[in-house]
């Protein structure tokens, strides 16, 4: 009849190791809604959800907006970082994977169980969520550069290319990854995490267009928080 969903993920926020939740697969049957059953699901759920997760957050469509506020959810604005690209020469050394080979996969999903965290300010440790994300929002951008030991999601648009995560043992600095971004012409980059491993000169956000980003709880990453990509469920 209704249904919610609280994903645990183990994840690190300011340098800390913790467990966060996330809020997702909410609905009702067309036939009883109205009816108050999804709130009665997350008075149940949430406190216990608590009891384990340092905060709760979600991604709302626009008509379950006013709902999430009146359980308690605040909306946050969502940011990207975004760092223009020194001038380099483009290194053309990045191979495109292919996510239908099976060997592929195994391997992918082997460097998710043991990579290094993509930010210590906030970033999610969630190999199968990561893998959904592999396999069905960007499995035509995963790039694997062997140089530096790493894999990156990256869509290459124009002048801009988009970084939603990158898996590797040991994170590579900007100045390592710039060669590699700048393909294709581009003169900025997007990040769609916390750039704080990449040692990244200088950088500004941008805040994020349709988001609906919710939290609850003790989600101390300030104003501007940065979310990573792959975190969302």
């Amino acid at each position: 009849m209704a249904s919610l969903c609280i994903y645990t993920m183990h994840a690190t926020v300011k340098g800390q190791a913790c467990k966060v939740a996330q809020v997702s697969g909410v609905g009702t049957l067309p036939e009883y809604r109205r009816q108050g059953l999804n709130r009665r699901l997350h008075e149940i759920a949430l406190p216990r959800a608590f009891a384990e997760h340092r905060f709760a957050f979600l991604y709302a469509d626009d008509e379950a907006v006013p709902f999430y506020q009146n359980r308690g959810f605040r909306p946050l604005p969502a940011y990207a970082v975004v760092v223009p690209l020194p001038e380099v020469a483009p290194d053309l050394g990045a191979e495109k994977l292919d996510l239908k080979d099976i060997a592929v996969r195994d391997s992918l999903f082997r460097l998710a169980c043991t990579r290094e965290p993509v930010s210590q300010v906030f970033s999610t440790a969630n190999p199968k969520l990561l893998m959904y994300h592999l396999l069905y929002r960007v499995r035509h951008h995963v790039w694997k550069i062997p140089a530096l030991d790493a894999v990156v999601l990256m869509k290459r648009d124009g002048g801009k290319t988009v970084v939603y995560d990158i898996l590797a043992h040991e994170m590579p600095r900007f100045e390592q990854l710039a060669p590699f971004l700048a393909v294709g012409g581009a003169r900025e980059v997007e990040f769609r995490f916390a750039v704080d491993a990449l040692e990244v000169p200088s950088w500004t956000l941008r805040e994020l267009a349709g988001e609906n980003l919710h939290v609850m709880g003790e989600c101390d990453l300030g104003p501007q928080p940065v979310f990573s990509f792959t975190s969302q469920a």
